[in-house]
């Protein structure tokens, strides 16, 4: 018997990828549970510590509440078999990324300096760089590959990256649970269809660079 039974023979199931996630706010705890769920390679990077406000939308627990959000994934793990590395401070440029990055800091500065590094890094073709962004009800995802960056790099940098941080917005109406849970789910489905286009060395499955999700429309 294993844990993975009723998937383990999905074309993906078996294909571990390093990955370094930045943020593990409602975005970035419910990536890395479900990519550490099928056991690939994290680093987790994240100093916040869990206050009450985080817990339902971003799937922490009241019994959490004052530790820190790295620490508190890793008691949520440790259920289970994982190969998981937590990070209880907060990621800056004098850190390396491993070859695949998923970016969801709060700080627009942060996912310029991880683009930078990981872009010019050297990579196989294969590696990605995702960058998330979620309000209440909406979504985005930017998803670049090696073998695409040079033809998405100008795009990426003129609509997904700024030098100016984002204004803020309605603290009574920044995160919700449900919307969140499609944004892993999302996330997790392009990573495997990426995985799928790896294995048979095809493109079975187009990704598209700019994934977007809204509720009000």
């Amino acid at each position: 018997m294993s844990y993975d039974k009723r998937y383990k023979s999905a074309i993906w199931a078996d294909y571990k990828l390093p990955i370094t996630i930045v943020g593990l706010g409602g975005v970035g705890k419910g990536v890395a549970v479900n990519l550490a769920l099928n056991n690939h390679k994290l680093h987790v990077y994240d100093g916040d510590t869990v206050e009450m406000h985080n817990c339902i939308p971003q799937g922490y627990y009241p019994t959490q509440i004052g530790m820190k959000k790295a620490d508190a994934l890793k008691q949520e793990l440790d259920f289970y078999p994982n190969n998981v590395f937590y990070m209880d401070y907060y990621w800056d440029n004098s850190y390396s990324l491993e070859e695949n990055v998923i970016a969801c800091p709060d700080k627009m500065d942060v996912r310029v300096k991880m683009f930078n590094i990981w872009s010019n890094d050297y990579h196989s073709d294969n590696d990605f760089f995702i960058d998330i962004r979620m309000l209440a009800e909406y979504f985005e995802i930017y998803f670049i590959t090696t073998d695409t960056l040079d033809d998405v790099i100008e795009e990426y940098r003129t609509k997904g990256l700024s030098d100016v941080e984002p204004a803020p917005v309605n603290c009574t109406f920044t995160q919700t649970r449900y919307v969140a849970n499609m944004c892993h789910g999302k996330v997790v489905e392009l990573i495997n269809k990426h995985i799928v286009n790896i294995k048979t060395n095809t493109i079975v499955y187009d990704i598209p660079l700019y994934t977007r999700y809204d509720a009000n429309i």
